[in-house]
């Protein structure tokens, strides 16, 4: 995996998510007197927004408590790819999260620009090509934004096509990170809800491929710091429902088992604030344990044994048990491991600051 997917979503939203891929990552996270005081900050405001965000609660709740009819695709699924705004200790406040990178692309590649019969309409053709748009995907910001603008190209032959699609959606996410590198918010913020229309497709289209449900997952948890606190939460669980039904058709994809583990490490990790909004909202708010995250963190791990921000999140379940020589353990094993992208760089930024944290603690 070359990188893991980053996206910034709000508090709240940890309550039913957290993650990121591919470039960048998942995070979802709040802790300490410090966290707390953030936390009341980011819920506080003038009069005027506090009484908006109550009767927005109150209504939440009557309607939440209403029975539903069938939800629609854009509602049904449970899991927003989340991203949250915390961390321990001195961590930054905010973690950014991508997992596009978890595909390992195979077979000879067939030129972008080549001839149509090697196009996509060819079914021999389609997977050559469909390969080199994984092999770009993976690459370099320019094989990136070419990808994706011919993809686009294509939009109206394989508008029906699910594995079109959710490559689309993957393609146009990692623009929509880049737009956010480049501080362009606005584009950010268009390129998301585009994502998630793609991903959308792709999910009517074919709704036991793995990949279109993790890129739904991935693609509604970006959408996180743009809709209503209601959207907000169900988006959460929305992701989690993805991520569980796209790692059972597919067991072997470290990357979901990494989301997965993320998922529970930040549910585990919510602060009493945020729990108690959770129950407000709904009678049974998620639930999830640090050792659980550990597990589906290991399972990753089993699956891909070089992954330096996989590892350190081990290490960080380890250390919110407060067993700090095993966190020790394996943040030493991920330190040594080259940096071979900018998540590894972030992530070894990291490693450091823990290392001399809680180095004391060793055996």
């Amino acid at each position: 995996m070359d990188s893991v997917l980053r996206d910034k979503l709000s508090m709240i939203a940890a309550l039913g998510a957290g993650v990121v891929v591919g470039l960048s990552g998942i995070y979802l996270y709040y802790k300490t007197n410090r966290a707390v005081t953030r936390e009341l900050s980011h819920l506080s405001g003038t009069i005027e927004c506090l009484r908006k965000e109550i009767e927005d609660l109150k209504k939440f709740r009557v309607n939440a408590a209403e029975p539903k009819s069938a939800p629609s695709h854009s509602q049904h699924l449970s899991a927003a790819a989340a991203v949250a705004t915390t961390s321990t200790g001195d961590e930054a406040e905010e973690e950014y999260f991508d997992f596009t990178d978890t595909e390992e692309v195979s077979g000879s590649w067939a030129t972008i620009n080549g001839p149509e019969s090697i196009g996509i309409s060819d079914l021999s053709g389609e997977q050559l090509w469909l390969n080199e748009v994984d092999q770009k995907l993976d690459g370099t910001s320019d094989q990136k934004e070419e990808i994706y603008t011919t993809l686009l190209e294509k939009i109206e032959e394989n508008s029906e096509n699910d594995e079109y699609l959710w490559r689309l959606a993957k393609a146009t996410h990692l623009q929509g990170i880049m737009a956010q590198k480049q501080d362009d918010f606005e584009k950010k913020k268009e390129l998301a809800f585009e994502a998630f229309k793609y991903a959308e497709k792709a999910l009517k289209q074919n709704s036991v491929n793995p990949e279109v449900h993790k890129w739904y997952a991935i693609t509604i948890g970006s959408l996180a710091e743009y809709v209503g606190l209601q959207e907000k939460i169900q988006n959460g669980y929305t992701f989690k429902k993805h991520v569980d039904e796209a790692l059972r058709l597919k067991p072997s994809d470290p990357t979901l088992h990494h989301m997965l583990g993320r998922w529970c490490y930040e549910v585990a990790m919510l602060t009493w604030i945020e729990r108690k909004i959770a129950s407000t909202l709904f009678s049974t708010p998620p639930e999830a344990t640090l050792s659980e995250a550990r597990q589906h963190l290991v399972n990753a791990d089993n699956l891909k044994s070089d992954w330096k921000e996989n590892i350190l999140f081990i290490a960080k379940c380890y250390i919110g048990e407060g067993d700090y020589a095993s966190a020790l353990d394996w943040i030493e094993r991920a330190m040594k491991l080259p940096c071979l992208g900018e998540d590894d760089e972030i992530a070894q930024t990291e490693l450091e600051s823990l290392w001399n944290r809680y180095q004391s603690y060793s055996q």
